[in-house]
């Protein structure tokens, strides 16, 4: 189960595949929700999820409970191209790039795609 809290329109698919840096990381027979972060909707999710995973299987044995947070970092960049505007996002500790509107779609467009 995954709460991704990312404000951009870029999709949350493309947030999970890359690596960011551990914030917050328990593993025990049973996790406790996080509970102090500055995010309210952090702390919310984390109850929500915790409050789930005891709920969702009564019938199976539990050896052990993962809870992790992981900060991503998202960076929009605006620009104009031939006088059309748009934003495209650097993710990621790789650096990758999602830009849904860039203009050219070959190899010798955006030397960052």
């Amino acid at each position: 189960m995954d709460y991704i809290l990312e404000d951009t329109p870029m999709p949350d698919e493309l947030v999970k595949t890359v690596s960011g840096t551990e914030l917050f990381t328990q593993t025990l027979p049973q996790v406790n929700p996080v509970s102090n972060f500055p995010v309210q909707q952090i702390n919310n999710n984390s109850a929500r999820l915790v409050q789930h995973s005891r709920t969702a299987f009564p019938y199976q044995r539990q050896l052990k409970q993962r809870h992790n947070l992981r900060a991503v970092p998202v960076t929009s960049v605006a620009y104009t191209f031939k006088e059309e505007s748009s934003t495209f996002y650097v993710y990621g500790m790789e650096r990758k790039v999602y830009s849904p509107d860039y203009p050219h779609r070959c190899c010798w467009g955006c030397n960052i795609l």
